[in-house]
């Protein structure tokens, strides 16, 4: 059986270099084709410019080519043993909810280990939390260099030999060590990356019209990453890692030269022949971008960190110690930044063409579109096949349309010197973001607005010639069509950011969990005071939602048990909202009071430790069984049964 799937994995890889080698070699002959033959004269700029738009698309291509060419995917490994470990968590100004579930996954981590907190916010309260999950805690006298700075001062006051990196909101995994620490038995291997997950998936990067969980990441962490592996080019992205003590005091401790210091500090270990290891399977979850906002400052911190990079000594062309396929890798990473121009290009050209009527190319015009047509199609099922399942080309374009004018604002950091300072990326949202982010698209629309003004125009043209007289008429055509696909794919972005809702401060796992409450001189169900027994609809550290069939009033509170992995938490609360619901339910939401230590941790472990794993793999426990629910409803009267029942199937 293991044979036959070998043969199979590897006919499918065959067909898939063979169609990138198809689509490549088409690639190459039709830029050749357009440049010698279809440049527009008597507009050579103008015609100069789409071509350059699709040489960048081309050597975007190629470079994706040869980085996905191969895909690694390592097996986990038999843990080093006696070895120290200790666990960074840097912090800046994140809430202390969020560090709560960060040290209740790290405690819960099964491989020896130190935790410690470095605390950029030198905030008391951090402290006094440090001390309540029995961390330690760091917070340096100054915070030169950032992020990086911390990291370092925190090496020079610790001894482990392995530190483990996760973000302030990064959730570990139990067998997080235990999977990752046995890599380092070979003595060259510096660091073990692995993806980064999110677990709140109604983030702002997050697509919320497929069936798999999918992010503007996903790309990158699935495909990206798996292949630079192939070429011991997998870079650092901070979190969730693994490093050796050794190889980091070998190259000066964290790279502090740039804003990015993930990828600085890799391109350093890799220039001193140590070697980098991409483990391919989630063992942490953390918070992706929740606003447009937080989204962009993320991105502008990256591309504005990899064009410091590229201005200065360590631009990895020309770093000593790089071999061919590490620069060719390093720079993949980078060109990507550039993509901007391209879009902006391509949203431009059409304009250009319905205002004026000036073609960038002077062949007949069946005989562009038809090659055009296959340059196209060739290059969306190469990329499909390269992608091996992490390529939506509706969802990239969507994201490359949001990040368009981020990237182009960051390119101009190659040119004018600039101070840059890194800045942490938001983990929480206020009352005010959706109304921000929607401040933040003015640029979107103004190039929607003159996109269908163009439109129109090139419309009124066919008729009464109002901005310009038009000779190729298909042309003009093909000129409108385009336009009227830009239009919408901006559109589908912009809808992208209205869609988010920002009503909540801390995420809600959709999760179907058995609860009881108990209320006493309150009718719940069935006209009888007493306990009423039903199935969560989703939950969190900071409240619950529940469906109940009467009415209660707001603030009410109550004593709320929930069944969590055949373990009772009892909790207090109090209703703060409920709505009715068309099948006469009231949809409940149950604010909880603070937790001593034992059951928030409880709690916390269940939510965000565990939740998260079962609901990216797909596996059993995370809703209650159908048998579960009848054990837990024992002694509830039958049309109360059914009515639970009902809700737990929706």
């Amino acid at each position: 059986m293991k044979k036959t799937k070998k043969i199979v994995k590897r006919q499918k890889e065959t067909l898939i270099h063979l169609v990138a080698i198809i689509a490549g070699l088409y690639i190459i002959y039709y830029l050749t084709w357009r440049f010698l033959f279809t440049l527009n004269a008597d507009a050579m700029a103008f015609s100069l410019l789409l071509w350059g738009a699709e040489l960048l698309g081309a050597l975007n291509f190629f470079l994706f080519t040869f980085i996905t060419w191969k895909i690694v995917k390592h097996p986990p490994k038999t843990p080093l043993v006696d070895k120290t470990v200790d666990i960074f968590v840097p912090t800046y100004n994140e809430d202390l909810q969020i560090l709560e579930a960060t040290l209740t996954g790290c405690n819960l981590v099964e491989y020896p280990h130190t935790t410690y907190i470095l605390d950029d916010g030198h905030r008391e309260e951090v402290k006094r939390l440090a001390e309540e999950f029995g961390c330690n805690y760091i917070s340096r006298p100054d915070n030169t260099h950032a992020k990086a700075g911390n990291i370092n001062y925190a090496l020079k006051h610790t001894q482990g030999e392995y530190i483990v990196l996760l973000d302030a909101d990064m959730i570990p995994q139990p067998d997080f060590i235990h999977k990752t620490l046995g890599y380092f038995e070979d003595q060259n291997v510096a660091l073990v990356q692995l993806p980064q997950e999110f677990y709140n998936t109604n983030s702002f990067q997050h697509n919320d019209t497929t069936r798999d969980i999918w992010h503007d990441q996903t790309l990158f962490f699935r495909l990206i990453q798996p292949g630079k592996d192939s070429l011991n080019s997998a870079f650092w992205c901070g979190s969730p890692s693994i490093l050796r003590r050794d190889a980091l005091d070998s190259i000066g401790g964290i790279a502090t030269g740039t804003i990015t210091e993930d990828i600085h500090t890799s391109i350093r270990l890799h220039a001193n022949k140590w070697k980098t290891i991409y483990y391919d399977e989630v063992l942490a979850f953390g918070i992706a971008p929740q606003s447009l906002h937080s989204f962009t400052v993320q991105r502008l911190r990256w591309a504005q960190g990899s064009m410091q990079l590229l201005k200065s000594g360590e631009n990895p062309l020309w770093m000593k110690g790089l071999n061919l396929s590490q620069r060719l890798s390093y720079f993949t990473s980078m060109t990507t930044y550039f993509e901007g121009y391209q879009k902006l290009i391509y949203f431009s050209i059409p304009l250009y063409i319905l205002l004026t009527g000036i073609l960038p190319i002077d062949i007949e015009f069946l005989s562009f579109l038809g090659r055009w047509a296959i340059y196209f199609l060739l290059g969306q099922l190469a990329n499909r096949a390269l992608g091996r399942g992490t390529y939506n080309y509706l969802q990239i374009e969507k994201f490359n349309i949001l990040k368009m004018f981020v990237f182009i604002k960051a390119s101009f950091t190659l040119i004018w010197p600039s101070k840059l300072t890194f800045k942490v990326t938001p983990k929480s949202t206020d009352n005010n973001a959706s109304l921000d982010d929607k401040k933040n698209l003015k640029t979107h629309y103004s190039i929607l607005i003159l996109t269908f003004v163009a439109f129109l125009i090139g419309i009124i043209n066919l008729f009464i010639p109002l901005t310009a007289q038009y000779d190729n008429i298909l042309a003009i055509y093909v000129a409108l069509f385009w336009s009227i696909s830009n239009a919408g794919l901006i559109f589908y972005s912009i809808r992208h950011t209205f869609k988010m809702r920002y009503h909540r401060q801390s995420f809600r796992f959709p999760l179907k969990t058995a609860f009881s409450i108990e209320c006493k001189d309150r009718i719940l169900l069935s006209n009888e005071p007493g306990v009423f027994k039903g199935v969560t609809y989703d939950l969190s550290s900071a409240g619950i939602g529940i469906t109940l069939t009467n009415k209660m009033e707001t603030d009410f509170p109550i004593n709320i048990t929930l069944y969590l992995d055949n373990e009772l938490l009892k909790l207090k609360g109090k209703v703060i909202y409920q709505k009715k619901r068309k099948d006469n339910l009231y949809q409940t939401g149950i604010q909880l009071e603070p937790l001593k230590h034992k059951e928030k941790t409880k709690l916390l472990a269940y939510a965000f430790v565990y939740t998260p794993r079962r609901l990216l793999n797909k596996q059993p426990g995370v809703n209650i069984s159908s048998e579960s629910i009848l054990k837990w409803l024992s002694g509830v009267s039958e049309q109360d049964k059914n009515t639970i029942l009902k809700r737990q199937r929706m």
